[in-house]
């Protein structure tokens, strides 16, 4: 039953951070046009309920984007051997869309190993949105 509790505020919680922080609930998603993500940075605000802070970095390489970490965060300062400008996303366009993308994500695990997941992105002005685990991204601008 703790654990039953525990999610439903984990949820609720995220919930609020994306209307509050992100206005998710009340403003429409713009897209992101393609030569608009070379440089883009975005933040991690919230993962599976809790506060990450960790921010990525997308450049131009070749027909697609990298996405290097310029920002640990929260969970990633914890973790021995991942160094800022580590690569974390390696995506393409997909064909037919203005700002979807399709790729691999870099997982880092507590033990330092680094895992692979393919992964869909949608990028908009304010955030970017994708298939895995609950999350919200943030743009941030400087």
């Amino acid at each position: 039953m703790h654990k039953i509790a525990r999610r439903a505020f984990q949820v609720l919680a995220a919930f609020t951070l994306c209307a509050t922080f992100v206005g998710c609930a009340s403003t429409p998603a713009v897209p992101l046009k393609k030569d608009e993500l070379d440089g883009a940075k975005y933040k991690l605000v919230v993962i599976s309920g809790r506060l990450d802070q960790r921010v990525v970095q997308f450049r131009k390489r070749g027909g697609g984007y990298v996405g290097v970490l310029v920002h640990k965060g929260k969970f990633l300062q914890e973790l021995v051997g991942v160094a800022d400008d580590m690569e974390m996303f390696r995506i393409g366009p997909i064909e037919g869309s203005e700002n979807s993308y399709e790729g691999v994500f870099i997982t880092f695990q507590g033990d330092g190993s680094r895992t692979e997941s393919e992964v869909k992105l949608t990028f908009y002005k304010d955030n970017f949105t994708w298939n895995l685990e609950s999350a919200t991204w943030e743009r941030v601008t400087e």
